[in-house]
């Protein structure tokens, strides 16, 4: 779920969770370790596959697709010092790997919050009567499927339309569109992620963290049907038997598409489509 106004509220947001320490990645493109997903089909069958993961995913974003272009500063609490620095260490590398901007800064503000606890729904109550501007601009049955439907992970997200000249864009005083690129783009400013610790099932902690940095990384829909794609999305679906051990080919592929320098076409959704059959199935 989006919320326009970007204004996270962190001083209110930190007070009522443990601060974690937060630096920044080893080197600017680690490699990352991704379970490779061999697909079964023919190469249209693939393509196919693809556009239909790509528009399930992204169906909440529109015309733009959301991503991060300030650096992110993610912070784990509710954990041991040793699984947030897990959780930490593996979103950045990820995020690195995809050439999304990461927070070099030891010091940096946490804009990426990643929450683990029993009792989700208190948390997310307080925030709501504490913080009201996190929500501003969304209906009550906006913020209720995004935090209140029982999901082993809840996600909230805000982003601000930004203008080609950089200025804060919107519908009211966006700038013309050319017939290759979009006047705006829709900018991540923060995330928060709260994870039920007691709705997890199996999932081993090593696909919790993949799945945290796949989540903080991009607006998915948590809601999509993934059907059958290679994706560590499925850990939480309903047809999670045989789900990844960890985040896929398939992925990485995605949020490549999605961090790709200088995206040049009008449709971004497409463009993420065409790279990644060009990755998958050239």
């Amino acid at each position: 779920m989006t919320s326009n106004s970007g204004k996270l509220g962190l001083s209110v947001l930190l007070s009522l969770m443990l601060t974690a320490a937060v630096a920044g990645p080893k080197n600017s493109q680690p490699d990352v370790t991704i379970e490779t997903v061999q697909v079964t089909a023919t190469r249209d069958q693939l393509r196919e596959a693809i556009v239909t993961f790509v528009s399930n995913v992204t169906r909440r974003d529109g015309e733009n697709v959301a991503r991060w272009r300030s650096p992110i500063c993610p912070s784990v609490s509710g954990a041991t010092p040793e699984q947030g620095e897990f959780i930490r260490t593996r979103i950045l590398e990820i995020a690195a790997s995809v050439r999304a901007p990461v927070g070099r800064n030891k010091k940096c503000q946490p804009n990426l919050l990643v929450i683990l606890t029993e009792q989700p729904a208190p948390l997310w109550a307080s925030w709501r009567t504490r913080s009201p501007g996190m929500f501003y601009e969304q209906s009550q049955a906006q913020i209720a499927r995004a935090l209140e439907t029982p999901r082993p992970v809840s996600a909230w997200l805000n982003a601000m339309m930004i203008n080609a000249d950089g200025t804060r864009g919107g519908e009211f005083n966006r700038l013309v569109d050319s017939h290759i690129k979009a006047s705006v783009s829709e900018d991540i400013s923060s995330v928060i992620l709260m994870v039920d610790t007691t709705a997890t099932g199996g999932a081993t902690f090593g696909q919790l963290a993949d799945y945290i940095a796949m989540v903080g990384l991009a607006r998915i829909d948590l809601d999509a049907d993934f059907g059958d794609a290679g994706s560590i999305l499925r850990v939480f679906a309903k047809n999670a038997q045989g789900a990844p051990k960890r985040l896929t080919n398939w992925d990485h592929a995605f949020l490549k598409a999605l961090y790709q320098p200088d995206r040049p076409l009008l449709r971004p959704r497409t463009d993420i489509m065409v790279t990644m059959r060009e990755e998958l199935a050239p």
